[in-house]
Order: C-alpha cells, then sequence, then structure tokens
C-alpha cells in the first residue's frame, strides 16, 4: 500500500511540473531606463556597444521606446579603416537618441527614426534584443516561428525558430534560438551568402525583458565561412 501511494504521489507531481505555464510579454516601467552591453566578436573585427532603452509611451499593446549609444567600438586591423569607422559612429550615432516601437508581444511596428534629422537608419537590429513573443501559455518544450525584416547589409529577413527550454523559480526563462538569414530573392546576387545564430536567450518572466544572451554565429561570406560569437548582457 505504501509503494502504490509513493507512485500516485510521483505521478502527481510529475504531472503538475509538466502542466507549469507561462505567459510571456513585453512590460515597462515608464522612464525606467535598461543599459545592455552588447559584443559581436569574431576572427576578424570585434564591434561593441552600449546601449540604454527606456518606454516614452504606451497606448494600448503599443510600446514607444527610446534608445541611445553611449559607447560604440569597431575594431579591426588597428588600421585607418578602424580609425575612419570610429569617427563616423562618434559623429553619427554616440548620444543621439532615436526611437521605435513595438506591441506588447515584439512586433515591430515601427522602425529606428532619429529624433534630430528624421533620417530611419539603423546601426543595430531590434530583433537583438527584443525577440518575437507568443500570444498565450506557453509548457517547457514549447516552440514558435517567426519571419521578421531584419537590418543587415546583404540579408533582408530573419526566420527564427524559439523553443522556451526551461523557467527558473528566480523569474527566469531561458530560450534557445534558431535564426537563419535570408536574401530577398529579387535583389539575390551571383553570390552565395548564409548566416545562421544559434544560442539561448535569458529572459524576465515577468517583463519579458533580456537578461542576457550568448548565440554562435555560422555562415559564409562568399569567401570563406564565417564564425564568431554574439554576447548581449544586461548590466
Amino acid at each position: 500500500m505504501k509503494k502504490i501511494t509513493f507512485l500516485l504521489l510521483v505521478v502527481m507531481l510529475t504531472g503538475c511540473m509538466k502542466q507549469q505555464e507561462i505567459t510571456l510579454s513585453y512590460s515597462f516601467t515608464p522612464n525606467e531606463t535598461h543599459t545592455y552591453n552588447f559584443a559581436l566578436l569574431s576572427k576578424i573585427l570585434t564591434i561593441t556597444h552600449e546601449i540604454d532603452f527606456k518606454l516614452i509611451a504606451a497606448t494600448n499593446d503599443t510600446l514607444k521606446i527610446e534608445a541611445e549609444i553611449q559607447a560604440m567600438r569597431w575594431k579591426g586591423d588597428g588600421g585607418e579603416l578602424e580609425k575612419e569607422t570610429n569617427e563616423y559612429y562618434k559623429n553619427n550615432y554616440i548620444n543621439i537618441p532615436f526611437e521605435f516601437a513595438i506591441d506588447t508581444q515584439g512586433d515591430i511596428l515601427e522602425n529606428l527614426s532619429y529624433k534630430n534629422s528624421g533620417r530611419e537608419e539603423a546601426i543595430f537590429d531590434i530583433n537583438s534584443f527584443f525577440i518575437a513573443l507568443p500570444k498565450g501559455n506557453l509548457k517547457i518544450g514549447d516552440s514558435w516561428t517567426i519571419e521578421r525584416p531584419v537590418e543587415d547589409m546583404v540579408f533582408d529577413k530573419v526566420k527564427t525558430r524559439y523553443t522556451l527550454k526551461k523557467v527558473t523559480e528566480n523569474s527566469v526563462a531561458i530560450i534557445e534560438v534558431f535564426s537563419d538569414f535570408k536574401e530577398d530573392n529579387s535583389k539575390r546576387s551571383t553570390v552565395a551568402f548564409s548566416k545562421n545564430l544559434q544560442g539561448d536567450y535569458v529572459l524576465n518572466t515577468k517583463t519579458g525583458l533580456l537578461e542576457s544572451a550568448q548565440l554562435t554565429i555560422s555562415g559564409f561570406n562568399g569567401f570563406s565561412n564565417i564564425s564568431g560569437t554574439l554576447s548581449i548582457h544586461k548590466k
């Protein structure tokens, strides 16, 4: 009898664990600043950013966000190109606020727009900081796939498969991602390019906001295979 009771208890507990569900959406406190360090590392170059994000308006499901790059560095071979690139960054992007809008699930409603000049020129991809979140309940092991436009010199869109791997007691969700970057067929060149990102995002389950991300990069740049890492950490 004791064995049967124990087995029933195990089954009940296991069933409860399997049914654990969460919902994810973005929620900001107005004017609260969230700062992230971004680093793209490869054999040939390093790009680092420090970026502030702040909610400036919320209407229904629309979040208007202000972003400001506090620091930015492009590091290559130390030559003239590196010097000119960093000077360009300094004059055109650092400490110049710009805005964009997403909905509470991370869908991009309005792309980057600079206040001072009205130009729409992206120096980073919003997808890196605000991933697409599904509506409804999620269980561990659930997956969803989203295709979004992307700011990239070569690629026009990115198709990403997300999988909820783990939810911890301290309000953290670990989400595995695999992103496949794609060219617009109408603009495809004769040279084949490819790029993939794979790794984990760590989100705050209460706010949906990114805590950290660690991804590996692979692909082909037309001449050789490419590899590197992309990491993001909240300060």
